[in-house]
């Protein structure tokens, strides 16, 4: 399965927590970006959306243009609801969850530049039309 973000994410606040208890880094400092950016529960909500996608991309049919329009809407939809509720999703995490979004699906087995063509869009848009964030 692709690589989550959130991997990276919770490495990241691992790193600047070890070093903010072994006291080489001011956790109010602009160096402590993780810290702001990255808190356990916002990671662990995106995770929890993650892993429901997924499961479902497990199911469904992913020959079917309709399905594969779906499993993206609605993970789209449900970090719209992370981002709403942490306002943590900058252009980076955009960035990176639409490409993860790709990734899961492709290594899936989704053939995204058919859906994206039959869409009349370009395959990089296919998150466009409900994100939020």
């Amino acid at each position: 399965m692709a690589q989550r973000p959130t991997k990276d994410w919770r490495q990241f606040l691992e790193e600047q927590e070890a070093a903010v208890a072994a006291g080489s880094l001011d956790p109010g400092s602009e160096d402590a970006w993780a810290l702001r950016c990255f808190p356990a529960a916002f990671t662990a909500d995106v995770d929890a959306v993650l892993t429901l996608f997924e499961r479902r991309i497990e199911r469904v049919d992913l020959s079917s243009h309709h399905d594969v329009w779906v499993s993206i809407k609605d993970v789209v939809t449900a970090l719209n609801s992370v981002s709403e509720r942490w306002k943590l999703i900058e252009t980076g995490e955009r960035e990176e969850l639409s490409q993860y979004i790709d990734d899961a699906l492709t290594e899936a087995g989704a053939d995204l530049d058919a859906v994206a063509s039959r869409a009349g869009i370009d395959r990089s848009e296919m998150t466009d039309e409900w994100r939020e964030w």
